[in-house]
């Protein structure tokens, strides 16, 4: 039977890439599916949820491509439609610092927990700051006033818990889920291919990381001197491979080809079929300095891929205790990551046999399960009394 009240979702994005605009879409095609009316309003959203009749989009247009300058018309015009939908009986999730309204709020990274890691340019960094400042602004003004507060590991919880002062029984931990479908075990014929097309030897060790290089938050400069490190022995044979865009990205290739490390670094920007690349590689690795739940981590580990990530992050806190030895404890610690780096490379058959039991249970969770135990969540929940 059709559900006659409505659901709005606020969102910067409901699309198919990135990871918090990804779980949206999932939210709101699973519970389009019910048969229930649902609104979004955000920049973008995907055009096959838009193709579903009781999907309604609430556009907003960015001042100047800028999420910093628009987040004000985000945080207007989701509060004018909130309160049309709750008028109607219906409930409203909005996302972290982007939207003033008291119902459900789905935070997946707690920027107060951050830190702003801004790049070395000049306006860049001072940009970085700005961003950081509001988004740390938005969310202590925002995420306290929720009924509901729901994130995505047990990390982010007790950060929202310690540091926004949101009281325990009002946050709740729900996975992210992903596709299960897309990311998965390749046959070793389909892994050929791929290193044929990208010219990667067929025998050689392949590292990955997957992340934005416009500031140091995900630790790539960690990575980038335990590979030095490593390939100074002289008879260090893996590959590091690059992707991800961001306004570090031509800092890191002057640096890399003035060290000499052409051959050991590649990076490869943006890549269409991520999904293929990290299934034909050896180990993921991701010395984040804070994340709140690694997507990315997750989706290598479910192609069975071993994952090296950092105590930081709330991937890591899934982690069984048989694979701690993947975890860096301080994601500064250049000597340590070559030291885990090293292991796996001595016995790398071990490692991906290590992580298929994790890999497994991993792949019994996709998005529709997350978007279920949400709804599950949110229809728990009373919805607050709008006066």
């Amino acid at each position: 039977m059709k559900n006659s009240a409505p659901f709005l979702i606020v969102a910067a994005n409901v699309i198919k890439t990135g990871g918090m605009d990804r779980a949206n879409l999932a939210v709101a095609e699973y519970v389009a599916r019910l048969g229930i009316e649902v609104h979004i309003v955000s920049y973008n959203v995907d055009s096959d949820l838009l193709e579903m009749p009781n999907v309604h989009h609430h556009k907003v247009k960015k001042i100047l491509n800028s999420e910093t300058l628009s987040e004000p018309l985000i945080d207007h015009t989701g509060r004018f439609h909130a309160r049309r939908i709750a008028a109607r009986g219906g409930r409203v999730m909005v996302n972290g610092g982007n939207c003033r309204w008291p119902d459900i709020n789905w935070v997946n990274h707690v920027h107060t927990a951050d830190g702003a890691f801004a790049p070395k340019m000049p306006l860049q960094k001072i940009k970085r700051h700005i961003d950081y400042a509001l988004a740390c602004y938005n969310e202590r003004r925002f995420i306290p006033i929720a009924d509901t507060v729901i994130t995505s590991c047990e990390r982010t919880r007790q950060d929202i818990i310690n540091l926004l002062g949101v009281p325990a029984d009002k946050v709740i931990a729900v996975h992210l889920g992903m596709n299960t479908r897309m990311f998965k075990p390749i046959s070793k014929e389909h892994r050929e291919k791929i290193r044929r097309d990208f010219h990667w030897d067929q025998n050689q060790p392949l590292a990955i990381f997957v992340g934005a290089l416009g500031n140091r938050r995900k630790g790539f400069d960690t990575l980038y001197a335990a590979w030095k490190k490593l390939c100074s022995q002289g008879n260090w044979d893996a590959k590091l491979l690059v992707v991800g865009r961001g306004a570090e990205v031509p800092m890191w290739q002057s640096m890399v080809k003035d060290s000499g490390l052409d051959n050991h670094i590649q990076f490869l920007g943006f890549v269409d079929n991520l999904a293929e690349v990290v299934a034909s590689c050896d180990v993921f690795i991701s010395p984040s300095r804070y994340e709140g739940y690694s997507l990315a981590a997750q989706e290598a580990v479910i192609s069975k891929v071993p994952a090296i990530v950092t105590s930081k992050t709330g991937f890591g806190g899934r982690y069984p205790d048989s694979l701690k030895e993947l975890i860096l404890e301080d994601p500064d610690d250049v000597d340590g990551l070559c030291r885990i780096v090293s292991k796996w490379r001595e016995d790398m058959d071990y490692y991906k046999r290590k992580i298929e039991p994790f890999a497994e249970t991993l792949a019994s969770y996709d998005w529709d399960d997350m978007a279920a135990a949400m709804w599950e969540t949110i229809q728990s929940r009373p919805a607050p009394v709008i006066h």
